[in-house]
């Protein structure tokens, strides 16, 4: 079995358990806190997901694109976490601070932002041992990872529920720790052996491709994360609640893209190959359609039954979501290839373009169409980001368009490979 196999196996395995946790937790909170409770909790944890993209400065893919060409050293990886702690707790004093000015006056949501910002730093050094276990191809310690957090967010919201102490405060604690948790998954690579070179390597090598990777990290956050921000003020906290009931439930969708993404990014660091990333491409797309259109059908049933009536119109705003999900797949997974190949600086350019059609319609769509427009404009942000990065491919590596599109012969083998568990993307 191939190593793109095994990662995409296991990623995609591991991958299922936190947007499932999500969803199991998602009723509980979406009864015991009603939709302006639960609109006024996705406020105070939205600010928190863009800081730690600000501060990252792109370290943790820098950290993946050396540990996957066996280039890392303990001079670079030192240095590395002692940044982030800087610009983390910087970011931490900085949420505290303008936590009045995020959260549309709301006393409440000032709280819960500041309540967040306490996670900041370790946060950071998750994505950073994360990130160097991708690199290593190490699938199971990530897996054990997001199972662990994913597990612990469950059972710490249900026992809240059930003790009938789930409130606005404790949610938000709650789904601020309980990702950490996961870190113990990492122990094991505390004794891992490293080479040892100047800690120059750091600036000169890791920093300078990390600075190119975190414009399109920071871009790619706001993204997915600046319409929870804005909505507040400018659709309120119940459109807001809407909103983040439907994202709870469409990044289910996600899950076999994110596994490839990653796989891609690691396996195409150490070594390049424009048929295998054009293949996984192609499967990941089909997979992430078909998964599209059976959460968006399952949802019509799903949040009646489990949310509640006042919810209902989260349906389809699930649609559209997983929708621009789809339809931005290709574009995803070459993105990764243009991280691989040491261009991340345009794929940075294509989610800085998609962010500015994003903002633009979020302010344009939001104020008379609520949870809706912000749905549509992430579709038109994750359309044209895509879009840029196939482009992108296109014109710098002689990559057709139409080769990330569609499904060939060859991928059809790959899937039944897939389900006979014989190997994947074979060169």
């Amino acid at each position: 079995m191939s190593s793109l196999l095994r990662g995409v196996s296991v990623s995609t395995f591991s991958n299922l358990f936190p947007p499932l946790a999500g969803l199991i937790t998602a009723p509980t909170l979406a009864r015991d806190l009603g939709v302006i409770g639960r609109g006024e909790v996705a406020a105070g944890a939205a600010p928190l997901l863009l800081a730690i993209s600000l501060v990252t400065l792109g370290i943790p893919e820098a950290l993946t694109f050396f540990a996957a060409k066996k280039r890392l050293s303990r001079n670079q990886i030192w240095p590395s976490f002692g940044v982030m702690a800087v610009f983390g707790f910087s970011a931490t004093v900085l949420l505290y601070l303008v936590a009045p000015l995020l959260s549309a006056g709301n006393e409440d949501v000032i709280k819960l932002i500041r309540i967040s910002a306490l996670t900041v730093v370790p946060s950071l050094f998750l994505a950073s041992m994360r990130a160097i276990a991708i690199g290593n191809l190490r699938w199971w310690l990530v897996a054990t990872e997001r199972i662990v957090g994913s597990a612990s967010r469950l059972i710490l919201i249900l026992s809240l529920s059930f003790a009938n102490i789930l409130d606005i405060q404790s949610a938000t604690i709650a789904l601020a720790i309980t990702p950490l948790m996961g870190a113990l998954a990492y122990v094991p690579m505390i004794g891992t052996k490293l080479q040892s070179e100047s800690t120059l390597s750091f600036y000169r090598s890791l920093i300078p491709y990390g600075l190119k990777v975190w414009v399109g990290s920071l871009a790619g956050s706001l993204l997915s994360r600046l319409d929870q921000i804005l909505i507040l003020p400018l659709a309120g906290a119940g459109a807001l609640g809407i909103y983040a009931v439907a994202v709870t439930v469409a990044e289910l969708t996600m899950v076999f893209n994110s596994a490839v993404r990653d796989v891609v990014f690691s396996v195409e660091s150490a070594e390049s190959n424009n048929l295998r990333i054009q293949s996984a491409g192609r499967i990941s797309t089909v997979v992430t359609g078909f998964a599209a259109a059976v959460i968006f059908a399952l949802s019509i049933w799903l949040i009646p039954v489990f949310f509640g009536s006042a919810f209902t119109s989260s349906i389809s705003v699930i649609g559209i979501l997983a929708l621009g999900i789809a339809a931005g797949n290709p574009g995803s997974v070459a993105g990764a290839g243009l991280n691989a190949r040491q261009r991340p600086d345009l794929r940075s350019w294509s989610i800085s373009v998609g962010l500015a059609v994003n903002v633009v319609l979020i302010v344009a769509l939001v104020p008379a169409l609520g949870a809706a427009g912000a749905a549509w404009a992430t579709f038109g942000g994750n359309v044209v980001a895509g879009g840029l990065n196939l482009l992108w491919m296109k014109l710098v590596f002689d990559m057709p368009i139409w080769s990330f599109l569609g499904l060939r012969r060859q991928d059809l083998r790959v899937l039944r490979d897939v389900v006979l568990r014989t190997g994947m993307f074979r060169k």
